[in-house]
């Protein structure tokens, strides 16, 4: 019996998921030490969704003789997609209708725009081979 409702409730639950792919992109110049970030943006005049793509890479460099040397940051990429069917109604951020994924709102100190997320949402990216070439996947994911 109680497998049963386990099988049931795994069900419930993966039939509301879903994931749609963003934007594939060549992973050709992306190294497996390369810090890569997504966060989701939304454009306040039109509404609309998006989810943008950054590699940044960390790069030592020697100092010479007498110092130690110093890190740098450089950013290899940064791209920006659109997100089919992410709209802002109101102050809900909504994706098909159906789930809810943040509000719009002003944050409490400063008072500037902010996203706040329900953790309904979410991005991942993921590398794969495709035809003997390096794919980057970033891919929208709802719970």
């Amino acid at each position: 019996m109680k497998s049963m409702f386990v099988v049931c409730l795994f069900l419930s639950v993966s039939a509301f998921a879903s994931e749609v792919t963003v934007m594939q992109l060549d992973g050709s110049r992306i190294r497996s030490t390369d810090e890569i970030s997504t966060k989701m943006l939304v454009d306040r005049s039109t509404g609309e969704g998006s989810v943008q793509l950054t590699v940044q890479r960390r790069m030592h460099r020697n100092g010479g003789r007498y110092n130690e040397g110093y890190e740098t940051v450089r950013t290899i990429l940064r791209q920006e997609a659109r997100v089919e069917g992410l709209y802002l109604q109101g102050d809900k951020l909504m994706f098909n209708n159906r789930t809810e994924c943040g509000t719009y709102g002003v944050s409490r100190v400063f008072r500037i725009p902010t996203l706040y997320l329900t953790g309904r949402c979410d991005t991942s990216v993921r590398r794969s081979f495709v035809n003997g070439y390096n794919v980057l996947n970033v891919n929208f994911v709802t719970r």
